[in-house]
Parts: C-alpha cells; sequence; structure tokens
C-alpha cells in the first residue's frame, strides 16, 4: 500500500514498475521479509550434470552408505545457499543464515526440540563439508570439489555462517552462459535428495521438453544413487521421484524404457510444465535474510517477469502475445532512426521507455477504445508528453535515492564480513609475533615509553607478574601491542595488510555516499 500511494497511484502503475524497473521486487525498506518464490538457484551446467557417489570414504580406508535422509537436507541447505549469490557477486563470501529460518525451510515442526535441531545441523554442515561432488568441466578433466569449506554455529546470534568451496567459484559466479536457473521454492518441499537431483537435471532441459539417457549408471551417478539391478533403481528411485516432482515443483515428466533384448539400456524422458498440487499452506512463507544479501529480481527467471508483465498489460486491456515481439525487439521497436536516437538519450533504459508508454495509455482517455493499438503505435512511433517523461524523471530520482541506500547496505555488510576476515587473518600473525621474545619486547617498550610511568596505564600494565601476562590479560594492551606489531613489522602481516587497504577505502565510499 505505501509504494501503491506514495508512488504509482494504482495497482497497475505498480505492477508495471515492479516488472520494468531493476530492484523494486527487492527494496523494501528495513524489512527483511523475502518471499521465498523470488529467489532463483543458478548453477553452471556442469555442476548440474556433477555426479554425486553415494559412498564416502572413512578415515579408516573403508567405504560407508551415506545418510539418505541427511543428504537431502544438506541439498536443500546447499540450494538455498546457492540462492544468497547475486549475479553481479565478483567473489564467494561468507552466506550467513537465521538458524530459526532453516528450522522452518527444512521443514522441522516449531516444538521440534532446537538442541537435537543443532546437532542435525552439524550433521549436515559436515556432509556438505565431506561429501564428494565429482564435476566434469570438459573431456578428459575432473574436478572433486565440497560444497563448504568451514561453517561457523553462532548460538549467541543464533545464525548459521557458510564459506563455499573456492573450487566452485567458476560454477557459481559471473555465469554468463551455458547455466540453468529455477525458483528456489521448487526445492523445500521435495522428500528426497533424488527428487532435488532429478529435478535439476530435468529442469535444465524443460525448454527442450526431452532429455535421453544412453548410459543408466551415469544417470544413478548424478542422482546419487546405485542399484544394481534397474528393477529396483525403477522401483525405490524413478517411481518415487515421478511422483514427488509433480506433486511439488513445475515440471512433470514420462519416461521411455528402450530395451536391448530383455536389459533397460536408455532412458527417454519427456518433461512437461507443470502447476504444483502440493502448495505450501502459507503462501507467504518467507524467509528472514538481508535485503541487501540478496537481489532476487537480477536472479528471477524470464518467465516470472512475463507473469508480473502479463498481469499489467491484462490490467490495461492488452494481451501479452499482441507486445510479446515488441517488448523483445527492445528500442527497434520505434521505426523511425532519429526518433530513437532521441528516445535512448531521454530514456536511460528499455524499462523507463515503456514506463513511460504505460504512463502515456493509463491517462489517455483516446486510448481506451482500442487500447492495443493504441499501446503498439505509442511505441513505434515514440509518443510522449511532459506528463510521462515527468514521471520517468520522478522514478529516476527515486531509483537513485533506492541505489544509494541499497549501495550502503551492500557496502555496510561487506566491511562487517571483511572485518571479520580480517580480524581471524590476523590473530595467527599477532600469536606469532608475541611468542617471539625479541619482537615481542621491542614492540613493549615502544607501549610504555609512550605512556610513561607516572599513568594508570602504566601501573596496570606493572601489577601483573610479565609483560606476556599482562598482553593475554589486559585488553587494552593487547589492542595497543597488536597496533604496534602492524606498525612495526608490516611484512609480517602478507596478504592481511591489502584487507586493511580494502577496509579503509570502503569506510571513505561510505562516507563519501552519507556525504552526498
Amino acid at each position: 500500500n505505501f509504494f501503491i500511494k506514495k508512488y504509482y497511484h494504482s495497482l497497475v502503475i505498480h505492477v508495471a514498475f515492479v516488472f520494468l524497473m531493476k530492484h523494486l521486487m527487492m527494496e523494501k525498506g528495513n524489512n527483511k521479509n523475502i518471499i521465498i518464490k523470488d529467489w532463483a538457484v543458478t548453477q553452471s551446467n556442469p555442476l548440474i550434470e556433477a555426479t554425486y557417489p553415494r559412498t564416502i570414504s572413512k578415515k579408516d580406508g573403508t567405504e560407508t552408505d551415506i545418510d539418505l535422509k541427511v543428504t537431502t537436507r544438506a541439498h536443500k541447505v546447499s540450494r538455498l545457499i546457492v540462492s544468497l549469490i547475486s549475479p553481479d557477486d565478483e567473489d564467494l563470501r561468507f552466506y550467513r543464515i537465521d538458524i530459526s529460518t532453516l528450522k522452518s525451510y527444512l521443514g522441522y515442526k516449531p516444538e521440534f526440540p532446537n538442541g537435537k535441531f543443532y546437532q542435525d545441523l552439524r550433521e549436515i554442515a559436515i556432509r556438505l563439508n565431506k561429501q564428494p561432488i565429482e564435476i566434469r568441466p570438459e573431456p578428459k578433466r575432473v574436478i572433486t570439489a565440497f560444497f563448504i569449506s568451514s561453517y561457523e554455529l553462532n548460538y549467541k546470534t543464533g545464525e548459521i555462517i557458510f564459506e563455499i568451496s573456492g573450487q566452485l567459484k567458476p560454477f557459481l559466479l559471473q555465469l554468463k552462459n551455458n547455466f540453468t536457473s529455477f525458483h528456489l521454492n521448487n526445492i523445500p518441499r521435495l522428500s528426497s535428495g533424488y527428487s532435488i537431483r532429478l529435478y535439476e537435471i530435468l529442469f535444465q532441459y524443460k525448454t527442450i521438453g526431452k532429455r535421453v539417457f544412453e548410459d543408466i549408471d551415469r544417470l544413478q551417478q548424478m542422482i546419487g544413487s546405485s542399484y544394481e539391478k534397474y528393477s529396483h533403481f525403477k522401483a525405490r528411485v524413478l517411481e518415487p521421484t515421478k511422483k514427488d516432482i509433480t506433486k511439488n515443483t513445475n515440471i512433470t515428466f514420462e519416461y521411455e524404457e528402450v530395451k536391448t533384448g530383455k536389459k533397460v539400456t536408455k532412458l527417454i524422458f519427456h518433461i512437461k510444465s507443470n502447476v504444483p498440487s502440493d502448495e505450501p499452506k502459507d503462501p507467504q512463507f518467507s524467509l528472514a535474510f538481508d535485503v541487501a544479501e540478496k537481489n532476487a529480481e537480477k536472479n528471477a527467471e524470464k518467465n516470472a517477469d512475463e507473469d508480473i508483465l502479463k498481469l499489467t498489460l491484462k490490467g490495461l486491456g492488452i494481451g501479452f502475445d499482441a507486445v510479446e515481439a515488441h517488448i523483445k525487439s527492445g528500442f527497434d521497436v520505434i521505426k523511425d532512426d532519429k526518433k530513437r536516437e532521441i528516445a535512448i538519450s531521454r530514456c536511460e533504459n528499455i524499462e523507463a521507455f515503456y514506463v513511460e508508454k504505460i504512463s502515456l495509455l493509463k491517462s489517455s482517455k483516446s486510448g481506451t477504445d482500442n487500447p492495443v493499438g493504441f499501446f503498439i503505435k505509442a511505441l513505434q512511433e515514440d509518443w510522449v508528453t511532459s506528463k510521462a517523461t515527468k514521471e520517468v524523471e520522478n522514478q529516476r530520482q527515486i531509483k537513485e535515492k533506492r541505489d544509494k541506500q541499497t549501495a550502503l547496505k551492500q557496502l555496510d555488510k561487506r566491511l562487517l564480513v571483511l572485518s571479520k576476515q580480517y580480524a581471524v587473518s590476523l590473530k595467527p600473525v599477532f600469536d606469532k609475533l608475541a611468542s617471539d621474545n625479541t619482537l615481542f619486547n621491542e614492540a613493549y617498550e615502544h607501549v610504555l615509553n609512550e605512556f610513561g610511568a607516572g599513568t594508570m596505564f602504566y601501573r596496570s600494565i606493572k601489577e601483573q607478574k610479565t609483560p606476556q601476562e599482562a598482553y593475554q590479560n589486559n585488553v587494552a594492551l593487547n589492542s595497543i601491542m597488536n597496533d604496534r606489531f602492524l606498525k612495526l613489522y608490516p611484512a609480517e602481516f602478507g596478504e592481511s595488510q591489502k584487507m586493511g587497504v580494502e577496509i579503509e577505502s570502503i569506510k571513505k565510499q561510505i562516507k563519501e555516499l552519507k556525504d552526498s
């Protein structure tokens, strides 16, 4: 209601702007609730095609079958973490998830004991850290990776922090082609890891409508199963996952069995769009994550955008099919070259151009008799009024302010994460320097000389039996000494110094944004 009243004055213009202007789906002030259906999981196709061994090697050299129940939850958590990655992220970072939210996401009942849930969560994290993923990005090349390299359970703040393995970076970041994206809300209600993997593998071919597997053993490796008999694979994997996927996701499938003699040697899957029959009881089920952590609009699939635009055009009396070709043509929809140049100069992007024309149609009395013809003509000939251009300018200013707020949030979040990494990287160096008596005493004498014997600080230090005890027990001395270590022995800190420079740069950027 706030957006409708303040910015657009009508539901139609509001919905249009949701489709046409970037970031609007995400920006909700300080509200941290984000609807899960808007979250997207984007992975490179080689990662989709990866294999998941059914067994795990133990320390004694033996192998044991994986716990399928834990694996299902691990798959769900890993997809949730991937959905936190923004498409313009240049590097992997720490991904923080609220533990109570994760409990709900994984389907635990509210009354389930927290202690037992924390134990389950540790098992899930261990599985993500130990179960190998085998990726074949090209022939004769196999990468064996683990999904996370570390995790932190913070009972005090009520969150779990994951660090994705650096080996997966090429398959999750800056993906320009050869990738697959689907909405996260297709994952939580699936009942097995088999279903999650088969859903991804088939969704990858949704637009083609068919996928052929010449090697059934290879398919089993991708899903994470290893049944020797096809009849067992069919009964325990194919049939249950077919029901599960049809009931809970946006695709369904049938499969053909091709036999060589009496043996099934080939499977052909026929994939279709689907409306899941098992919708969540609460359609507004949401996840409590920081808005700055996520840009669901950039991650969302094209189909989601089209659904919103269909609603907008329907509200204006226009069928989506009538303008679909024009939308795809971008500014080329304008027939006259000179008018096209003017429109490109006037409108920063194609979204602003369409907002302009939607506003024009809404305010025009002549357009009500033939809205389709009016709208297309307005696009092709770049009709414009001062009222429409003013609205675009107003939206530009609103977007500029919103982008500034988003940038500040992102910088604050980056500063928080980087500061933590910086502190962690410094500690072993501080410990090393403090253990070297010569270097420690040099820094210690610098500090004592700076404060002088008559100060309270000096006396509090001398109350300790040894300088090392003072360093360990006196918080102020510890901080001052560490700062002195940084100044006296900068070469010892290597990469940490670069992080320190970046932290200062971020602080400067934050100040400049706040002052602007």
